[in-house]
């Protein structure tokens, strides 16, 4: 029993309820979110502590399990910043302050979290997505009503978004803007769009 693996362990669970092999399943944090979802149909401390030591299964039993947020499967969950966020949107149905911990580890997921949950502007997210320019951008668009300097200094750093920006949230130039896509594709892009401003601005 002792070398028994736990895929063995969940195989002969199908008819040995005992103990001893749901401890040997639980060796496995997807088993254990299998046993306790499929043999137990109930939860258990034993299997939920077992599945939380996996992001994925930890927010697969809070949601199929347990069927409720609890501290332990969010904790869990949120050492990843999709099971994070998914944990957020599908469990808790609401914003919380580990989940937005989680999802800041990745510039996407911490936008989508700004979007989807926050549904506004927070510190920890704007600081987020200044991890890369297309999600900074993103995120000064969602948020087109505020101002933020540093978003649009990263935004800045890539000619596309730095048009962008200029383009549909400045609806203007600046010389923060023109100076990032100078000498790139793009530059004539901000030229055509400064001509359509200077035509509407005579009519």
């Amino acid at each position: 029993m002792i070398s028994m693996t736990p895929e063995k362990a969940y195989k002969l669970s199908k008819y040995d309820r005992s103990p001893k092999l749901k401890s040997i399943v639980c060796n496995s944090p997807y088993l254990a979110y299998k046993y306790a979802r499929y043999r137990d149909i109930r939860p258990s401390n034993m299997t939920r502590n077992a599945a939380c030591e996996d992001p994925e299964y930890a927010y697969l039993y809070a949601k199929y399990v347990d069927k409720k947020s609890r501290k332990q499967t969010r904790e869990s969950a949120s050492n990843n910043a999709m099971y994070a966020y998914k944990y957020a949107i599908d469990i808790d149905k609401r914003n919380n302050k580990v989940t937005r911990e989680g999802v800041a580890q990745e510039a996407s997921w911490a936008y989508l979290y700004a979007r989807h949950v926050d549904k506004k502007p927070h510190p920890m997210t704007r600081k987020a997505v200044l991890q890369n320019p297309s999600t900074a951008y993103a995120y000064a668009q969602l948020f087109s009503n505020k101002f933020f300097a540093d978003i649009k200094e990263v935004a800045c750093q890539n000619p596309q978004y730095a048009f962008l920006y200029a383009k549909n949230i400045d609806k203007g130039p600046s010389d923060q803007t023109w100076d990032a896509v100078v000498g790139s594709k793009y530059e004539k892009e901000y030229k055509k769009f400064l001509n359509l401003l200077e035509k509407d601005t005579i009519i």
